[in-house]
């Protein structure tokens, strides 16, 4: 779903592609365990497309869209949304981010979650809570500048708490996508809406979800929409086509021996493991 940032591609010896150079109003579909990367410059985008008019409400998912999901592990879909859609669930945060006032302040980081994840973090899953970028506060404490412009991501259960996530969400169309996919009785299980923050917007690494949210058989499906348009230069995502079908390495895990150590660590698992950060 998301992934790593600037100069990352230079670096990785499978074929990037870029999966959202799109507009706004789209969805990327990502496969359990598909390494998909996002670059990190640019503005406030918010969660990506494919073929012009293309809606799953009016033209759902059929045979040809699941074979090309299992061979690359992931699927674009432009329209999955409409604009109003899309523009509500914008100002909806805003109000969020207006009547938030930050007493706990958790940031978020893809580069040291092992440093950095805390209670309010796992607590977070029934929750609306706020997390923020790295460079957001400063020496003392303060907002380095405006908290709608210090926050990474509001979440994970705007999909339970808001009455608009959750109605979005439970979209009829968006569930016969992920059936189509070839899932049985999903469940939803984490919601979060991210942001693209100008100036100090934090490095997303390379990552497989399923490191985060993993089940065994691994079954973790992302969705991920463009509320804004998302291009090379504000934030697109990336991936690695057929990565899915890789394994997963490592698994994201309360430390049973906390208080010494982390909160969380990082365990190898599953075939090929190797003990260290495979992607």
């Amino acid at each position: 779903r998301e992934g790593a940032s600037e100069g990352g591609k230079g670096k990785m010896a499978a074929k990037l592609i870029p999966v959202s150079l799109v507009r706004a109003a789209s969805s990327c579909l990502g496969a359990p365990l598909s390494a998909v990367l996002r670059r990190e410059v640019g503005r406030r985008a918010a969660f990506s497309s494919g073929p012009r008019g293309r809606s799953m409400a009016t033209m759902p998912l059929g045979a040809a869209d699941r074979e090309r999901f299992d061979r690359e592990g992931f699927l674009v879909v432009e329209g999955a949304l409409d604009k109003k859609t899309c523009q509500d669930m914008m100002t909806r945060v805003g109000e969020l981010i207006s009547a938030w006032q930050p007493e706990h302040l958790s940031v978020f980081s893809t580069k040291q979650e092992m440093r950095q994840t805390d209670e309010y973090f796992l607590e977070s899953s029934d929750k609306i809570h706020f997390f923020l970028e790295e460079k957001a506060l400063a020496a003392d404490g303060s907002f380095t500048t405006d908290k709608a412009l210090c926050l990474n991501k509001v979440g994970h259960g705007l999909h339970e708490q808001d009455p608009l996530f959750r109605s979005v969400t439970q979209r009829p169309e968006i569930a016969q996508a992920v059936s189509a996919l070839g899932y049985i009785s999903p469940d939803l299980v984490q919601s979060m809406y991210i942001f693209k923050q100008p100036h100090i917007g934090g490095e997303v690494v390379t990552h497989q979800d399923s490191t985060f949210l993993y089940t065994d058989p691994p079954s973790c499906l992302g969705l991920w929409f463009a509320l804004e348009d998302a291009t090379l230069e504000n934030g697109c995502l990336w991936a690695i086509p057929g990565s899915h079908k890789g394994g997963i390495s490592e698994v994201f895990h309360r430390n049973p021996d906390y208080p010494q150590g982390p909160l969380c660590t990082f365990r190898a698992v599953g075939e090929g493991a190797t003990g260290g950060r495979r992607w």
